[in-house]
């Protein structure tokens, strides 16, 4: 059953009558076959680098193909009446960001609606384990040229693009103590830093154990986050 929280364009009626949406950086594709699920009428595309996609069980209104969203989309200029892109914070430089912005205006129909979810590495409330670790995701972020605060950066980086009518939505997310939302925010925070942790070893030698570090991130976790 999908949740209002897969979406907040306003393109429940559309949707049900059958639009065309592209889920760009899809990963294992979640948001793609819930909403594919709930919107048979719909055609669904998901892209990403790497084919962790089910590419066999899936919904006959989804199609999934692999490209680079940094450098080109595959498909023809105005061909999607709804994009859906998020958490790719750790996957795209300066440069890529201009790119992809570019290609998703160029894929999106005139009049249709894009929708971007991204965090802000800047956690607030959160104990000191945490923090040691925010500001060593923060500085290899940076030293690679990549954007920690595109969450705050999306409405002007959008305008530049070209696209017009900017809605903004701010969220305060309490990781792991706020419910399912916290759990699965958590989740992912702890995913990115295990993924990230040689790079911010460099910048934190304490991070250089993997087994230490699984073991600090535990402790992280229960750290009482929001007051």
């Amino acid at each position: 059953m999908m949740t209002i929280n897969n979406f907040h364009a306003p393109l429940h009626q559309p949707l049900e009558q059958g639009i065309t949406v592209l889920d760009s950086a899809c990963g294992p594709a979640t948001w793609t076959l819930e909403m594919a699920k709930t919107f048979p009428n719909s055609s669904f595309y998901g892209i990403d680098i790497s084919s962790v996609f089910p590419e066999n069980i899936k919904p006959a209104n989804i199609e999934f193909l692999t490209g680079n969203i940094a450098k080109s989309i595959p498909f023809e200029d105005n061909t999607f009446d709804y994009i859906h892109q998020r958490l790719v914070i750790v996957g795209l430089t300066e440069i890529d960001w201009q790119n992809n912005l570019a290609e998703l205006y160029r894929v999106l129909k005139p009049g249709g609606y894009i929708e971007l979810v991204e965090p802000v590495v800047e956690l607030e409330h959160c104990g000191p384990l945490t923090r040691q670790n925010v500001e060593a995701l923060h500085s290899v972020l940076t030293s690679r040229n990549m954007c920690p605060n595109i969450g705050q950066e999306l409405h002007d980086r959008l305008l530049s693009t070209g696209f017009e009518n900017i809605t903004v939505i701010h969220k305060q997310i309490p990781m792991n103590h706020s419910g399912k939302t916290g759990e699965l925010w958590w989740q992912d925070f702890k995913h990115v830093s295990l993924n990230l942790r040689p790079v911010m070893a460099k910048k934190n030698p304490a991070f250089e154990d993997p087994h230490q570090f699984e073991a600090y991130l535990e402790k992280s976790g229960l750290e009482y986050l929001a007051k």
